[in-house]
């Protein structure tokens, strides 16, 4: 029994060391393995942050270089400039995207460029063009202005002499009646003809800009009141109803272009006149309640317009059917009635119907004036004579018309004037320091 005690003892002594020396041993190799990944893994991040510093350098120097390019060109404007990569990642395939847009900016700078200058040579081509056309506008607006100018002075010479000499047979007592209507009839004529040429001088003066309002104060009702008596004659002649209507809130005393506003009324008064056959016109003044504006409206029962000619009405030159069948004017009224309008800050409309009548209607800016702001016009009078114990005074009349002399000579004579006449400067000259007239 002790023996094998000790037997067993001596094997568990045995078998307790050789599992210590084996722990020992596995303890050793277990150790030696975490070691040995230690270093393996220490070595792997140390391979791998020196391989990403190299690679960092390298994105970086290339960011750095494309960076550099783009600056370049921005500032340069250069696109031939280039960004030379030698990569093959995100990066180099970006610096060929840019390359690519450069050249296609290039390009199309190039072609901008091309078309600049197609484009300046055309604008001065085009700028003379238009240099050339002006000055011969210009010249040629010159060129009708002067003829103008010399046609009326041609025009108005022996017409002065027509209308003043047919004045002077009207004031004769011993002219038979048969007479008196011949010269009624000249005198007629001539005042016509003369308001056609004041016609076409107002055209040309609209057209050329230098139509300007020549304000002044006046008395509104009598401006009506002549218009109405100037008209009633004609109207009851052709047994038409002539009817002059105002509002009670129109002021007298206005201040506004008084030449201007009697001839708009008077020409559309004189067409409606015209185209009347029958029934009646009339003539209403109105104020705008909320603006300073006087409105005029002139309604007829003539033949009226067209439809398809209402749009051409106010064109220079231009006439309706009925006008031209009448074979009156020269279309000019309305186209210088409408300017005058438009001119004196208002705007001229027009509605019609065939066979029952025209209404002209327009507005136009005035000032109301006090009755102490108007000068007061004296009647017109005839002289017939000198007052008494007078001088006997001198007169001089000069004109290179001998026309014009004798019915200047005609209207002084009767009333005891010393008379003499001179046909060019010089003469007149002559004749003053000779003859020392009081008047020339």
């Amino acid at each position: 029994m002790d023996i094998l005690t000790v037997n067993f003892n001596l094997l568990k002594d045995k078998y307790e060391a050789a599992s210590n020396t084996a722990f020992v041993n596995s303890q050793n190799r277990f150790k030696a393995t975490i070691l040995m990944f230690l270093i393996i893994f220490t070595l792997s991040v140390v391979i791998s942050l020196l391989v990403s510093f190299l690679i960092g350098n390298k994105i970086v120097a290339n960011i750095k270089k494309m960076v550099t390019t783009i600056n370049y060109i921005s500032e340069s404007k250069d696109f031939t400039k280039k960004i030379e990569l030698d990569s093959g990642d995100e990066i180099g395939l970006f610096a060929k995207h840019i390359n690519s847009m450069s050249e296609a900016i290039k390009q199309y700078t190039l072609e901008l460029k091309d078309y600049s200058d197609n484009l300046k040579q055309k604008v001065a081509e085009r700028t003379a063009e238009l240099f050339k056309a002006k000055e011969a506008a210009e010249t040629a607006n010159k060129a009708k202005s002067t003829f103008l100018a010399n046609m009326s002075h041609e025009l108005r010479s022996p017409l002065n002499a027509i209308l003043g000499f047919a004045q002077l047979m009207t004031r004769s007592q011993s002219l038979p009646q048969e007479h008196q209507e011949n010269i009624g009839i000249i005198n007629r004529s001539g005042e016509h003809l003369l308001t056609l040429i004041n016609n076409v001088l107002d055209l040309s003066k609209i057209e050329a800009g230098r139509t300007t309002l020549n304000e002044q104060n006046f008395d509104l009702y009598r401006l009506l009141d002549d218009l109405e008596d100037m008209f009633q004659l004609r109207a009851d002649d052709k047994h038409l109803q002539l009817l002059f209507e105002q509002t009670t809130d129109i002021p007298q005393y206005v201040r506004t272009d008084e030449v201007k506003l009697r001839q708009i009324l008077i020409n559309l008064l004189n067409n409606a006149m015209k185209f009347t056959k029958q029934g009646g016109i009339s003539l209403r003044v109105g104020k705008d309640s909320e603006e300073s504006k006087l409105i005029f409206e002139i309604e007829d029962t003539g033949d009226g317009i067209a439809p398809d000619e209402l749009d051409s009405l106010f064109e220079a030159f231009v006439q309706t059917k009925t006008g031209q069948q009448a074979q009156e004017g020269t279309g000019l009224g309305l186209p210088i009635s409408r300017q005058f309008v438009q001119l004196m800050g208002g705007e001229m409309t027009v509605s019609s119907q065939v066979g029952k009548g025209t209404i002209f209607k327009f507005a136009i800016k005035v000032s109301i004036v006090a009755t102490s702001d108007v000068k007061i016009k004296q009647p017109t009078r005839r002289v017939i004579a000198l007052a008494p114990n007078q001088p006997r005074y001198r007169i001089l009349i000069v004109d290179d018309k001998w026309n014009n002399r004798q019915l200047l000579l005609r209207l002084l004579n009767p009333f005891g004037f010393e008379l003499k006449e001179a046909g060019n400067g010089q003469e007149a000259l002559d004749i003053w320091e000779t003859w020392q007239p009081h008047l020339i």
